[in-house]
């Protein structure tokens, strides 16, 4: 914006200057005294619009610029929101993984002591089992018997049965 101004200063110092060079020249050429006044009149009218004309296209193109200064602040605030949004659903994404490797890995998990066995599966000893995920959810079984569902969660799913001893 600075350039514009500057330039805008250099055009209207040498409007100024073209239109002194004129008055002068009408002064001293033109013997006439009302034909002087007119054309020294209509010079300075002239070199005003001039002035006037450049000062309005300073300011367009400095409106242009301010224009495309500020689109592209917005552009560049709309990219930051979106990449903002795809790393906060990438996270997401992420939780939900590992929170499934959590509960892939906890239902692998068997207890070093004691049968296991799961739901649907027949009871091969008797006796009474515990929820691997909900320990306060027993069943007494006999052989022969399915294991039932767990229904600890108020729902049922399926369970591993661990033997209590």
């Amino acid at each position: 914006m600075r350039t514009q101004l500057e330039r805008f200063h250099k055009r209207a110092r040498l409007s100024v200057l073209g239109a002194g060079i004129l008055i002068l020249l009408f002064a001293l050429f033109v013997p006439n005294v009302t034909a002087k006044v007119i054309l020294i009149v209509l010079t300075i009218i002239a070199f005003a619009v001039l002035v006037v004309v450049q000062w309005l296209r300073k300011d367009d193109v400095s409106s242009k610029q301010d224009d495309a200064r500020q689109a592209a602040i917005a552009l560049a605030e709309k990219q930051k929101a979106e990449e903002a949004k795809k790393a906060e659903e990438a996270k997401k994404v992420e939780e939900a993984k590992k929170a499934e490797e959590v509960r892939k890995a906890d239902a692998a998990k068997k207890p070093d002591d004691g049968i296991t066995t799961r739901t649907g599966r027949s009871c091969v000893e008797a006796g009474t089992y515990h929820c691997l995920d909900h320990p306060d959810r027993t069943v007494e079984m006999v052989e022969g018997k399915r294991f039932p569902p767990c229904r600890g969660d108020g729902r049922g799913h399926s369970a591993v049965w661990v033997l209590s001893k």
